[in-house]
């Protein structure tokens, strides 16, 4: 009781709100409880409070939202709803990972990273979790897993069980240690609720349900490879006794993180399809290749990726030793397709031997991880040069080596795509209508093919292929 007799008492208490205009601070809630991180009085830091509190934030307009839809569109078509995708998109992330885990920090992570059973056991794993989400049904029988419960502890009980759901586990812990990264583009909040509207009261038809079916599989083909080598680093991390907050960093950035956004990315990310992959990339290996100075492996790294292009360029055009020929079948493989993948020919069989089907240039290619296409170029390049100074048919001079050089290393640091500067400026959705108006591709190559002078006009189906 209090001295007047009165058994409560009112306390004010006033809780200051100064931070919410605090330029450095930015504040959080964990269970209902207010959190404060203060960034450093910099101008750093203030940008990074700023992006914390999404006040960059600015509405696209209606034409920008339009140019959105279509590129997310050609987007998803490009790569999850893209069957042909998965294997290329998977030899590429490996490429990137052997270059990004080679780095001095990370080197003891190499071999448990890209062991053959254990990524082919991830990928299956992945697959049933992202099938079974797919269908509204739970990734495994028994507790997920959240942000509090994915610790260090939790981890290593992880790997030592062998029960049937051991990787399915595996990777959805990896999501909530917050090591997942998505595809190239992303809905944002505003448009997921539009299309959950849109979606609601739907009730789709047979043919409906089947191509949905088909385009989840695909999906989750995708989402199986696009993160396998990511949980795998993830899991080698904790094997060598790094916490679960390192270890999906880690992981993040063993290939490209795509969630990484800047200010202006949803604006031009609109226009250009693959505009923010292409800045994160290159903003990932210039990371890698200052970590290669500092550590002294640069020139190798560079040097291993010029020697091999070159080395593939030459043993190509010596395995073709058809003499009836212009030129060797490896160049009439244009020089964008040379210089961003490694090309070996395939065995035709019987006397005629490599490079053998109907247009001569049977062949399958890997794609170079994107940025460091640059240094293949450059041995591509140089291949030609020393093929054409050998005396072979083929090849090319100095000064035509030279400028593919300059312009592979433009292409390999541009965000908004390949092709002359005119189509290169065009937004994704009009630049197919501009490049069928010049009748040039984004390779350099025509894209329908001309009648020749003082010929009687042909169908287009009886042109020369080549």
């Amino acid at each position: 009781p209090q001295e007047d007799g009165s058994h409560f008492r009112v306390v004010k208490r006033e809780v200051s709100t100064t931070f919410k205009n605090d330029p450095y601070v930015f504040t959080y809630r964990v269970q209902g409880e207010p959190q404060h991180i203060r960034f450093r009085a910099t101008e750093k830091g203030a940008m990074l409070a700023r992006a914390f509190k999404n006040l960059a934030y600015e509405p696209m307009p209606n034409i920008l939202n339009w140019f959105n839809k279509a590129t997310r569109f050609q987007a998803s078509m490009f790569t999850a709803k893209n069957l042909a995708f998965v294997l290329p998109n998977f030899f590429k992330d490996l490429g990137t990972a052997a270059i990004h885990l080679s780095e001095d920090d990370k080197k003891s992570l190499v071999k448990n990273t890209f062991g053959v059973r254990r990524l082919g056991r991830i990928m299956k794993g992945i697959g049933r979790a992202e099938l079974n989400l797919s269908k509204n049904k739970p990734a495994y029988k028994g507790t997920g897993y959240t942000r509090a419960n994915a610790n260090e502890q939790t981890a290593l009980a992880i790997l030592k069980g062998n029960d049937p759901d051991k990787y399915v586990k595996m990777y959805e812990f990896f999501k909530a240690a917050g090591g997942k990264v998505g595809y190239f583009r992303h809905d944002t909040l505003s448009q997921q609720v539009d299309r959950l509207h849109k979606d609601i009261g739907k009730s789709p038809g047979a043919i409906k349900r089947r191509a949905k079916r088909l385009l989840d599989w695909i999906d989750t083909a995708n989402t199986s490879i696009e993160n396998a080598i990511r949980v795998s680093s993830f899991w080698a991390a904790i094997e060598d006794g790094r916490s679960v907050q390192e270890a999906a960093k880690i992981s993040r950035n063993v290939t490209v993180d795509f969630n990484q956004k800047g200010n202006r990315t949803q604006a031009f990310g609109s226009l250009y399809v693959f505009f923010g992959a292409s800045v994160n990339s290159i903003h990932r290996m210039a990371k890698s290749l200052a970590k290669h100075h500092k550590n002294g492996t640069l020139p190798h790294v560079a040097a291993g990726l010029v020697t091999s292009s070159l080395v593939l360029s030459l043993f190509n055009r010596l395995l073709d030793d058809d003499e009836d020929e212009e030129v060797p079948d490896y160049d009439t493989i244009s020089p964008y397709k040379r210089d961003t993948h490694a090309i070996l020919p395939m065995p035709g069989g019987g006397k005629d031997g490599f490079w053998n089907d109907a247009r001569g240039t049977g062949f399958f290619s890997l794609p170079i991880p994107l940025g460091y296409n640059a240094f293949w170029a450059v041995g591509q390049a140089m291949g030609d040069i020393l093929w054409q100074q050998m005396g072979g048919r083929g090849g090319a001079g100095p000064i035509e080596g030279a400028a593919r050089m300059a312009e592979s290393l433009i292409n390999a640091a541009n965000p908004m795509g390949s092709g002359s500067l005119m189509t290169m400026m065009m937004p994704t959705p009009i630049k197919p209508l501009v490049e069928l108006w010049a009748n040039k591709n984004f390779m350099g190559r025509p894209i329908r093919k001309e009648d020749r002078p003082y010929e009687v006009p042909k169908p287009g189906h009886k042109m020369d292929p080549r």
